[in-house]
């Protein structure tokens, strides 16, 4: 597999990252989800630079969001499988890139091999997921550059 090689300094960073998003993650599985994933966690997800406010907030409303977390609400399974589906690629983007800076300009600049759209704003859907996921794929394996 063909990786982008990050500097020795920030592959510490990335892999303390790529740690921290595991377990994070792994409170997303599909059983969790279906019991119903509290705000807080993602909250925390955002507090460990895993997701940004704004990312969170594309796809829950900035006021839903506030209140679920403030009164220790669950997320809809709707939006706790979107937010999952956001850690996920997150997560592969940093492992392909070993560095979370180029992982997020990565993921949201425009990008040919999608049309020239924008990776973040695919993860909306499952099959803008797929997409995005398919051309990270091709980038691990050397199949794109």
């Amino acid at each position: 597999m063909a990786r982008v090689v990050a500097p020795e300094g920030e592959r510490s960073a990335a892999h303390r990252a790529a740690v921290a998003a595991s377990r994070v993650e792994r409170q997303f599985s599909h059983d969790a989800i279906l019991k119903g994933v509290e705000a807080g966690l993602v909250k925390r997800a955002i507090e460990e630079k895993l997701l940004r406010l704004d990312e969170v907030h594309r796809l829950i409303p900035a006021s839903t969001f506030a209140r679920k977390v403030r009164e220790g609400r669950k997320l809809s399974r709707e939006e706790a499988d979107q937010v999952a589906r956001l850690l996920r690629i997150k997560g592969y983007a940093r492992e392909v890139f070993e560095d979370t800076g180029v992982a997020e300009s990565w993921l949201s600049e425009a990008n040919p091999a999608l049309g020239n759209r924008v990776p973040a704003e695919l993860l909306l859907t499952d099959e803008g997921t797929r997409a995005v996921e398919t051309v990270l794929r091709r980038i691990d394996y050397g199949d794109y550059s």
